[in-house]
């Protein structure tokens, strides 16, 4: 006799798909459980916003990152919960990389840190352009310490988002606005040896960069609180495509040296928007 618990779905399984669709009921947006590079995606059809006020929603922070709404640095929250970076200046976890050992710290950089999406199956967004916003509230080391927002289509390789001055964005690496945006290139202010040994950039030739980094010298001057930034993206714009891509990761990264981070600075970011508009 054939055993039949042999085709019985595992419990973990159907608490995958409780969530999901636990999560789709509660999203501002249409949306269904889809198959992406792995694991399931988002389908987004219009727009969606993800607020982070009920939790991560999928998205997942790596080192510092941690969701909080009681944070006073940063001129503290925005809207509820906000992604912060809790000890961008602490030397026990926070060290200058490459070089960590000659500078007599107790431990070696821990890499990045990172906030990465779920996937989302965009193909369902009517027309050739799609937007992507944030708000981000930065205060970090002039020209050392840089932001970026990164894609991927397949889970391995990350692509950068948006150039400098970009004209289809709103703040996006903007130097009137981020007067440092574009950094030095492996001679100048910027720690190649980290970005190069946690795969930031390939080699010298992954730079310059295009980032977001406070103004100033040696301390920040700004800009200071909460900045919208926004992006339009339209079909070619990048490889591989975004636009009706079926599976999508977006990532903030956000890079220290560490060698002189600014006390009660870091990074915060809030309300991840995709969608028409």
């Amino acid at each position: 006799m054939k055993n039949i618990n042999n085709h019985k779905p595992s419990i973990r399984r159907i608490l995958v798909l409780i969530y999901a669709i636990m999560f789709c009921l509660n999203a501002e947006v249409y949306c269904q459980i889809a198959s992406g590079p792995g694991q399931s995606a988002i389908i987004i059809s219009s727009m969606k916003t993800f607020d982070w006020n009920d939790g991560p929603q999928g998205w997942e922070g790596t080192n510092d990152f941690k969701l909080n709404n009681t944070f006073k640095k940063l001129t503290g929250p925005l809207d509820g919960n906000a992604w912060i970076t809790e000890s961008p200046y602490n030397r026990e976890t926070y060290t200058e990389g490459a070089y960590a050992s000659s500078q007599g710290y107790k431990s070696t950089y821990p890499g990045p840190n990172l906030l990465t999406s779920p996937w989302l199956d965009v193909s369902g967004i009517k027309g050739n352009t799609l937007y992507v916003s944030f708000s981000h509230s930065i205060a970090t080391e002039p020209a050392w310490d840089r932001s970026w927002m990164e894609y991927t289509t397949d889970g391995k390789t990350w692509h950068h988002l948006g150039k400098l001055n970009d004209q289809k964005g709103v703040n996006w690496y903007s130097e009137s606005v981020y007067e440092f945006a574009h950094s030095d290139d492996a001679s100048g202010n910027i720690d190649e040896a980290t970005l190069k040994q946690y795969g930031l950039i390939p080699d010298a030739n992954g730079l310059p960069i295009d980032t977001w980094t406070s103004n100033g010298t040696d301390s920040p001057t700004g800009p200071l609180g909460w900045i919208s930034v926004k992006l339009k993206i339209d079909l070619g714009d990048y490889k591989p495509e975004i636009i009706h891509s079926k599976a999508i990761r977006f990532r903030y990264v956000a890079f220290s040296d560490a060698a002189t981070a600014v006390p009660h600075g870091g990074w915060a970011i809030d309300n991840f928007t995709i969608g028409i508009k």
